[in-house]
Protein backbone atom coordinates (compact mmCIF):
# COMPACT_ATOMS: atom_id res chain seq x y z
CA UNK A 1 0.00 0.00 0.00
CA UNK A 2 0.96 3.66 -0.22
CA UNK A 3 1.02 6.39 2.46
CA UNK A 4 2.04 10.03 1.95
CA UNK A 5 3.71 9.19 -1.33
CA UNK A 6 5.83 6.34 0.05
CA UNK A 7 5.30 2.63 -0.42
CA UNK A 8 4.75 0.87 2.89
CA UNK A 9 7.29 -1.91 3.21
CA UNK A 10 7.07 -4.96 5.45
CA UNK A 11 10.55 -5.58 6.82
CA UNK A 12 11.98 -9.07 7.12
CA UNK A 13 14.98 -10.03 9.24
CA UNK A 14 16.94 -13.26 8.98
CA UNK A 15 20.06 -14.32 10.82
CA UNK A 16 22.56 -16.86 9.55
CA UNK A 17 24.16 -18.69 12.46
CA UNK A 18 27.94 -18.97 12.34
CA UNK A 19 30.45 -20.17 14.97
CA UNK A 20 31.42 -17.83 17.79
CA UNK A 21 34.97 -16.53 17.92
CA UNK A 22 37.60 -16.73 20.66
CA UNK A 23 37.69 -14.06 23.38
CA UNK A 24 40.57 -12.06 24.82
CA UNK A 25 41.00 -9.75 27.79
CA UNK A 26 39.92 -6.09 27.56
CA UNK A 27 41.84 -2.92 28.32
CA UNK A 28 40.51 0.64 28.63
CA UNK A 29 40.89 4.13 30.10
CA UNK A 30 38.73 5.95 32.62
CA UNK A 31 35.54 7.58 31.34
CA UNK A 32 37.08 11.05 31.61
CA UNK A 33 40.19 10.07 29.64
CA UNK A 34 38.04 8.29 27.13
CA UNK A 35 35.78 11.28 26.50
CA UNK A 36 38.82 13.47 25.97
CA UNK A 37 40.36 10.99 23.54
CA UNK A 38 37.17 10.62 21.49
CA UNK A 39 36.66 14.37 21.50
CA UNK A 40 40.11 14.88 20.03
CA UNK A 41 39.22 12.50 17.21
CA UNK A 42 36.01 14.39 16.50
CA UNK A 43 37.60 17.83 16.50
CA UNK A 44 40.86 17.16 14.65
CA UNK A 45 40.69 18.32 11.07
CA UNK A 46 36.90 18.46 10.96
CA UNK A 47 36.27 14.85 11.92
CA UNK A 48 33.52 12.37 12.40
CA UNK A 49 33.69 10.08 15.43
CA UNK A 50 35.85 7.30 14.10
CA UNK A 51 37.48 9.24 11.27
CA UNK A 52 38.02 12.47 9.45
CA UNK A 53 35.70 13.75 6.74
CA UNK A 54 36.39 17.11 5.11
CA UNK A 55 33.38 18.53 3.30
CA UNK A 56 33.75 20.42 0.05
CA UNK A 57 31.15 21.74 -2.37
CA UNK A 58 33.65 22.51 -5.11
CA UNK A 59 35.62 19.29 -5.59
CA UNK A 60 34.78 15.62 -6.05
CA UNK A 61 35.28 14.20 -2.56
CA UNK A 62 32.64 11.47 -2.71
CA UNK A 63 30.01 13.49 -0.86
CA UNK A 64 26.59 14.34 -2.21
CA UNK A 65 23.99 16.62 -0.67
CA UNK A 66 20.30 15.75 -0.92
CA UNK A 67 17.71 18.45 -1.28
CA UNK A 68 15.11 17.27 1.21
CA UNK A 69 14.07 14.71 3.79
CA UNK A 70 11.79 13.15 1.18
CA UNK A 71 14.82 12.42 -0.99
CA UNK A 72 16.52 10.89 2.03
CA UNK A 73 13.46 8.71 2.74
CA UNK A 74 13.43 7.49 -0.86
CA UNK A 75 17.10 6.58 -0.53
CA UNK A 76 16.53 4.81 2.80
CA UNK A 77 13.70 2.84 1.21
CA UNK A 78 15.78 1.75 -1.77
CA UNK A 79 19.32 1.37 -0.38
CA UNK A 80 19.45 1.27 3.42
CA UNK A 81 20.46 -2.04 4.99
CA UNK A 82 17.30 -4.02 5.78
CA UNK A 83 18.64 -5.46 9.03
CA UNK A 84 19.22 -1.93 10.27
CA UNK A 85 15.75 -0.80 9.19
CA UNK A 86 14.26 -3.76 11.03
CA UNK A 87 16.24 -2.82 14.12
CA UNK A 88 15.10 0.81 13.94
CA UNK A 89 11.42 -0.12 13.62
CA UNK A 90 11.57 -2.95 16.19
CA UNK A 91 13.21 -0.59 18.71
CA UNK A 92 10.36 1.91 18.31
CA UNK A 93 12.43 4.07 15.95
CA UNK A 94 15.66 4.31 17.89
CA UNK A 95 18.49 5.77 15.79
CA UNK A 96 22.27 5.81 15.95
CA UNK A 97 24.27 9.02 15.63
CA UNK A 98 27.66 10.37 14.70
CA UNK A 99 29.24 13.82 14.69
CA UNK A 100 29.00 16.21 11.76
CA UNK A 101 32.37 17.80 10.96
CA UNK A 102 33.03 21.07 12.75
CA UNK A 103 33.64 22.88 9.44
CA UNK A 104 30.63 21.58 7.52
CA UNK A 105 28.28 24.09 5.89
CA UNK A 106 25.71 21.40 5.16
CA UNK A 107 24.26 20.99 8.63
CA UNK A 108 20.65 21.52 7.48
CA UNK A 109 20.54 18.98 4.65
CA UNK A 110 20.98 15.20 4.36
CA UNK A 111 24.43 14.18 3.09
CA UNK A 112 25.70 10.96 1.53
CA UNK A 113 29.39 10.16 1.84
CA UNK A 114 31.66 7.28 0.97
CA UNK A 115 33.74 5.41 3.54
CA UNK A 116 36.73 6.17 1.29
CA UNK A 117 36.26 9.88 1.92
CA UNK A 118 37.79 9.72 5.38
CA UNK A 119 40.35 7.69 7.30
CA UNK A 120 39.44 5.78 10.44
CA UNK A 121 41.33 7.25 13.39
CA UNK A 122 39.79 5.11 16.13
CA UNK A 123 41.09 1.92 14.51
CA UNK A 124 44.67 3.11 14.92
CA UNK A 125 44.25 4.25 18.54
CA UNK A 126 46.23 2.16 21.07
CA UNK A 127 43.14 1.92 23.26
CA UNK A 128 41.33 -0.03 20.54
CA UNK A 129 44.12 -2.48 19.72
CA UNK A 130 42.89 -5.24 22.11
CA UNK A 131 39.48 -5.04 20.42
CA UNK A 132 41.06 -4.92 16.96
CA UNK A 133 43.06 -8.07 17.74
CA UNK A 134 40.04 -9.84 19.19
CA UNK A 135 37.91 -9.11 16.11
CA UNK A 136 40.40 -10.25 13.47
CA UNK A 137 38.60 -12.50 11.00
CA UNK A 138 35.27 -10.82 11.58
CA UNK A 139 33.63 -8.63 8.93
CA UNK A 140 33.56 -5.57 11.21
CA UNK A 141 36.31 -4.27 13.53
CA UNK A 142 37.62 -0.87 14.67
CA UNK A 143 39.94 -0.48 11.66
CA UNK A 144 37.13 -0.74 9.08
CA UNK A 145 34.18 0.68 10.98
CA UNK A 146 32.87 3.86 12.58
CA UNK A 147 31.61 4.35 16.11
CA UNK A 148 27.97 5.42 16.30
CA UNK A 149 26.18 6.42 19.49
CA UNK A 150 22.60 5.71 20.49
CA UNK A 151 22.19 9.14 22.08
CA UNK A 152 22.66 12.42 20.18
CA UNK A 153 23.21 14.31 23.43
CA UNK A 154 26.81 13.05 23.54
CA UNK A 155 27.62 14.96 20.34
CA UNK A 156 27.83 18.68 19.63
CA UNK A 157 26.63 18.47 15.98
CA UNK A 158 24.82 15.16 15.86
CA UNK A 159 23.38 13.48 12.79
CA UNK A 160 21.64 10.14 12.45
CA UNK A 161 23.60 7.57 10.46
CA UNK A 162 22.03 5.29 7.84
CA UNK A 163 24.27 2.61 6.28
CA UNK A 164 23.72 2.11 2.56
CA UNK A 165 24.45 -0.77 0.22
CA UNK A 166 25.04 -4.48 0.72
CA UNK A 167 28.40 -4.55 2.53
CA UNK A 168 27.02 -3.53 5.94
CA UNK A 169 27.96 -4.98 9.31
CA UNK A 170 27.32 -4.09 12.97
CA UNK A 171 28.88 -5.02 16.30
CA UNK A 172 28.37 -3.92 19.89
CA UNK A 173 29.37 -4.86 23.41
CA UNK A 174 27.13 -7.50 24.94
CA UNK A 175 27.24 -5.87 28.38
CA UNK A 176 27.04 -2.27 27.13
CA UNK A 177 30.55 -1.31 28.20
CA UNK A 178 32.69 1.14 26.23
CA UNK A 179 33.89 -0.49 23.02
CA UNK A 180 37.59 -0.25 23.79
CA UNK A 181 36.93 -2.25 26.97
CA UNK A 182 34.88 -4.91 25.21
CA UNK A 183 37.40 -7.36 23.74
CA UNK A 184 35.91 -10.81 24.18
CA UNK A 185 32.41 -9.41 24.74
CA UNK A 186 31.40 -8.23 21.27
CA UNK A 187 28.26 -9.32 19.45
CA UNK A 188 28.48 -9.27 15.64
CA UNK A 189 25.11 -8.95 13.95
CA UNK A 190 24.32 -11.90 11.71
CA UNK A 191 27.04 -14.07 13.29
CA UNK A 192 26.47 -14.20 17.05
CA UNK A 193 22.77 -14.92 16.65
CA UNK A 194 20.68 -15.49 19.73
CA UNK A 195 22.93 -13.50 22.08
CA UNK A 196 21.46 -10.07 21.47
CA UNK A 197 19.58 -8.35 18.63
CA UNK A 198 20.50 -5.08 16.92
CA UNK A 199 17.28 -3.48 18.15
CA UNK A 200 18.37 -4.19 21.74
CA UNK A 201 21.65 -2.37 21.10
CA UNK A 202 19.80 0.58 19.55
CA UNK A 203 17.51 0.87 22.59
CA UNK A 204 20.39 1.33 25.02
CA UNK A 205 20.94 4.71 26.62
CA UNK A 206 24.39 6.06 25.73
CA UNK A 207 25.22 2.88 23.81
CA UNK A 208 27.95 2.46 21.21
CA UNK A 209 27.80 0.51 17.94
CA UNK A 210 30.49 -0.28 15.40
CA UNK A 211 29.07 0.08 11.90
CA UNK A 212 30.75 -0.74 8.62
CA UNK A 213 29.38 0.28 5.22
CA UNK A 214 30.65 1.46 1.86
CA UNK A 215 28.37 4.51 1.96
CA UNK A 216 26.47 6.35 4.66
CA UNK A 217 23.56 8.77 4.72
CA UNK A 218 23.65 11.35 7.51
CA UNK A 219 20.70 13.51 8.55
CA UNK A 220 21.21 16.33 11.09
CA UNK A 221 19.04 16.05 14.20
CA UNK A 222 17.26 19.23 13.13
CA UNK A 223 15.55 17.08 10.47
CA UNK A 224 14.66 14.26 12.83
CA UNK A 225 10.98 15.12 13.35
CA UNK A 226 10.31 15.06 9.59
CA UNK A 227 12.43 11.95 9.19
CA UNK A 228 10.58 10.11 11.97
CA UNK A 229 7.17 11.04 10.56
CA UNK A 230 8.19 9.77 7.13
CA UNK A 231 9.58 6.53 8.50
CA UNK A 232 6.49 5.79 10.56
CA UNK A 233 4.26 6.23 7.51
CA UNK A 234 6.52 4.11 5.31
CA UNK A 235 7.84 1.08 7.19
CA UNK A 236 6.17 -1.63 9.22
CA UNK A 237 7.54 -4.89 10.58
Amino acid sequence: SVANGFTIKALDYRCTVKPLFAATNSVGKTNVDRREALSSLIIAGGALVGGTLTYSESRNDNTRTLGSVKEALNLIESECDRRFLHGVVASDYSFMYSELPANTKLSRLPVIFSSKTFANLVGTSPDFQPLEKDMQGRPVKPSNARIAFTSPTRLSKAASVWPLGENVHFAWSEDGEALEKSAGKMVVDGIDCGRMALEDALERKNGEILVRADRYLMLPVSLEADLLAGLKSTFII
